[in-house]
């Protein structure tokens, strides 16, 4: 089966199908996931390879769009509601970043 594979490999190097390969004549990047939950790591993987924030990523940003949203707030009823909105949503995403870290 390895024969058969080398020359595989050697043909559509003789043939140029491997010219063009991402990362050629350079080390290929090794993600660091070990601070990654283990039974999340393959989870955490897809959605990143679909282009796909994990949901803390998307629950920060949010917040950070309330927040500019509320920069530009003028009316004190609609700024006090906003402000609060952000303060409980920040202290959700604190609970799960503690929950995280204490696995």
């Amino acid at each position: 089966m390895s024969l058969h594979v080398d020359r595989m490999i050697e043909a559509a190097i003789k043939k140029g199908e491997m010219d063009n390969l991402p990362f050629k004549g350079e080390p290929i990047p090794i993600e660091d996931d070990s601070h990654i939950h283990p039974e999340l790591r393959m989870v955490m993987r897809i959605l990143k390879n679909a282009g796909i924030a994990p949901p803390l990523v998307e629950e920060m940003k949010r917040i950070r769009a309330l927040e500019i949203e509320l920069s530009g707030t003028v009316g004190e009823a609609e700024r006090a509601e906003l402000a609060a909105r952000i303060g409980r949503e920040r202290s959700v995403v604190k609970m799960k970043l503690e929950k995280i870290a204490n696995r």
